[in-house]
């Protein structure tokens, strides 16, 4: 199971939270109901991550306020698609 977290260029400076936050074996909210998902489906010869994506770099806007986008540069957002394609292989090898 592959969770993308979207939006990197929202939080790029946080990535490491985000990704704590979605993988489904740190005690988040959102990693309990991972968590849940797996025991319903069975763990056996299951592997799950989380990694960050930006797949539109856009500001967001959202009651009255802005976040801006800022993933750092083209050299930043394809090393992430690299980074995901890279696992996804990883993944299917397994």
């Amino acid at each position: 199971m592959l969770i993308a977290a979207n939006k990197v260029d929202l939080y790029y400076n946080d990535i490491d939270k985000a990704q704590k936050y979605y993988h489904p074996e740190l005690g988040s909210d959102f990693a309990q109901i991972a968590q849940e998902t797996i025991r319903m489906v069975g763990k056996q010869n299951m592997a799950c991550i989380a990694l960050p994506i930006c797949s539109w770099e856009t500001n967001f806007e959202w009651n009255g306020k802005v976040v801006q986008t800022n993933i750092g540069g083209t050299d930043n957002k394809r090393a992430l698609f690299k980074h995901l394609i890279h696992q996804i292989s990883e993944l299917s090898n397994q």
